[in-house]
């Protein structure tokens, strides 16, 4: 029932949100260039990028939660139940 910011859930399948893609595709572009996460906050709150959190404002750790999640890159890990079995 959840999905990654970027994504969401359509008939019972991943569908891109295109705008929010964009908006990732932008924070590793920049990484990439050398932005630190600091910068790249700086930049989307100065630019007013919306954010993929629930906040009206971009914040490090955020930014930092998606340049090291793995579902960027298309890996998916389930869950189900409760426990160790």
């Amino acid at each position: 029932k959840r999905a990654p910011a970027w994504l969401k859930v359509e008939d019972g399948k991943f569908a891109i949100v295109p705008e929010a893609a964009a908006t990732v595709h932008r924070i590793y572009r920049m990484a990439i260039d050398g932005k630190g996460i600091g910068a790249i906050v700086r930049a989307f709150n100065a630019e007013g990028v919306p954010s993929l959190a629930k906040r009206d404002y971009w914040y490090n750790s955020y930014v930092l939660k998606i340049l090291s999640n793995p579902a960027v890159y298309g890996e998916y890990q389930p869950f189900k139940g409760h426990g160790w079995k």
